[in-house]
């Protein structure tokens, strides 16, 4: 049986963690995990993520060490030193810390442990030159990149060119969708809608993500903003984050408050996105965008930013749309509203909800982004 060490930030509902737990229940599916395969996780949070149960009830242990804070560098690498010499055990380490896989990387190899090195990019977190965090970033690539004995993986050719410079010999494996669950089913729309106080003849805008600055949701408010006051629609925001204050506040001033709704974080985002009639994703940086394929696969019409890489268009219901340039953020949003407004042929308050998209899902279920697929390619790496 193959052991492999899972290196993580956290456990929360994110896109890698999503990812990790579709993974395992594939294999668990297929009567594979704790027989052929077992996986561990190490983190670098104290805090219980809201997906460890999912984790431990798969049978993983979950270990814990520093944080990886330029402040707690030298702590990690003693912890992490201090992990690889008490567990001997594993075939695989699997890093998703991106430029931070540097330090246990370079442990590793140093240390001769014997075991697959794997090194995977999730996003390619494009961001201003002279960002603290964009500094930071840069400087422990340029270090990755000269690291040799490890294998290159990422969801994207655009993430793999961020964190290693280039694709070339660059194993791209898109992250894996479960698509149970994704399917529009009627009945399940008006259910959400009558829980969420929205009318059925109300038009809902949507979007599913953390609410970090990357998703740029003062995008989606000001877009919303720019729409008729006699247009009966609302905006849906699933999802948690640090922003959860600022985004209100933003609402409240463009005068949105009763065009909001925000529901946190949601066990099953498939009824919300049933619920939706347009899916906004005006990322800032994507390293891929699988929301955007689940609100495909769902029959969505997705309108996204010109910063989510080409792999998340999978079907004609996804549309690019410019987020920023030469001119203010405010003329984007009215360029966001009016497309919007062609959508749904707006005229004197009056539109056409957004054709549903049925045929979607099942091109989705063809791709390389079906779980089953994708959880063979995974299991093909570790080999």
């Amino acid at each position: 049986m193959k052991r492999i060490l899972l290196l993580v930030t956290s456990l929360n509902r994110g896109g890698i963690e999503t990812a990790l737990l579709n993974y395992l229940k594939e294999l668990q599916r297929e009567n594979q995990l704790d027989v052929n395969y077992h996986f561990d996780l190490l983190i670098n949070r104290e805090e219980r993520g809201t997906l460890e149960q999912d984790f431990l009830d798969l049978g993983c242990n979950i270990f814990r060490m520093a944080p990886m804070y330029p402040w707690t560098f030298h702590r990690y690498k003693k912890e992490f030193t201090q992990f690889l010499l008490q567990n001997s055990q594993y075939d695989v380490i699997h890093s998703h810390l991106e430029e931070r896989s540097f330090f246990p990387m370079k442990i590793a190899l140093k240390m001769q442990y014997a075991a697959k090195l794997v090194v995977q990019v999730h996003s390619d977190h494009v961001m201003p030159v002279l960002d603290p965090k964009s500094l930071f970033r840069r400087f422990f690539r340029s270090r990755l990149r000269k690291l040799n004995g490890i294998a290159k993986v990422a969801v994207s050719k655009q993430c793999a060119k961020w964190l290693w410079g280039d694709a070339s010999g660059v194993k791209i494996i898109p992250n894996p969708i479960d698509l149970d669950g994704l399917k529009f089913n009627e009945v399940l729309r008006l259910k959400k809608r009558t829980e969420l106080n929205v009318a059925p003849e109300t038009l809902l805008l949507g979007s599913v993500g953390r609410l970090t600055y990357p998703k740029n949701h003062e995008m989606m408010l000001l877009t919303a903003a720019q729409l008729p006051h006699d247009l009966d629609f609302k905006l849906l925001l699933v999802g948690q984050g640090e922003l959860k204050a600022e985004i209100a506040r933003k609402a409240g001033s463009l005068g949105l408050d009763d065009r909001l709704i925000m529901v946190g974080e949601v066990e099953d985002p498939g009824g919300y996105f049933a619920t939706m009639d347009i899916f906004l994703f005006p990322s800032r940086f994507e390293g891929l965008g699988i929301v955007a394929i689940e609100a495909q696969a769902s029959g969505l019409s997705v309108l996204a930013s010109d910063r989510v890489p080409e792999d998340a268009k999978l079907t004609a219901n996804f549309e690019v749309l410019e987020i920023g340039g030469n001119i203010p953020k405010v003329e984007y949003a009215r360029r966001w509203a009016k497309r919007i407004l062609e959508i749904v042929q707006y005229s004197d308050s009056a539109f056409t909800f957004p054709k549903r998209h049925i045929d979607a899902y099942n091109t989705v279920e063809k791709s390389s982004y079906n779980v089953q697929t994708a959880t063979q390619e995974l299991i093909m790496l570790y080999y």
